[in-house]
């Protein structure tokens, strides 16, 4: 409904309150939580129902309830810092709770360190790790910097004075055993 982009009139489009009624009578629910090794609650984790696409709410001890139709499902479940899984064969039944509890293992760490330099002098300044809840790291006065991160690939992002605003680099963290 509406014009494409934010609409005021419409938000993101009409409920279909006969569906969602059907749902709350003739579905069941999902129950549960997702934590790591230790027990804690992973309240950033991203539980997504992949047949909907549907994605749970974690409270702050990363619990969760949803109602689904009746019917299997397959639960996928990420989180920063931690190895993306999946939990598969989960049957919702009307009128019934389905336990499902996801234990998250925390991912391998890796360190990316270097100099923050311009035109070949040191500059002290703050490096962001976009697209990740990590604080913004400062260099020293030598502009050196070390950042533990997850395995994977980032863009780093830099804000000193004499530096072009939004200056980032493309990096990767790789792991090695060391003996």
């Amino acid at each position: 409904e509406g014009s494409a982009g934010q609409d005021n009139d419409f938000g993101h489009g009409r409920i279909d309150a006969m569906a969602a009624l059907g749902i709350v009578i003739s579905g069941g629910k999902i129950v549960g939580s997702v934590k790591d090794a230790d027990g804690n609650g992973v309240s950033h984790a991203k539980l997504v129902i992949n047949e909907t696409g549907t994605q749970a709410r974690l409270a702050a001890d990363g619990s969760f309830r949803m109602t689904l139709p009746e019917g299997e499902y397959t639960l996928s479940v990420s989180a920063f810092g931690f190895v993306a899984g999946s939990v598969s064969d989960v049957t919702v039944a009307a009128g019934e709770e389905t336990q499902v509890n996801v234990s998250m293992e925390r991912a391998a760490p890796g360190t990316v360190k270097g100099n923050l330099t311009g035109t070949g002098t040191a500059i002290q300044g703050k490096l962001v790790v976009l697209d990740t809840p990590l604080a913004a790291v400062d260099t020293d006065a030598n502009g050196a910097f070390s950042i533990s991160l997850p395995a994977g690939n980032y863009s780093i992002a830099a804000d000193a004075y004499g530096l072009e605003p939004g200056t980032s680099v493309n990096t990767a963290v790789r792991l090695s055993r060391e003996s």
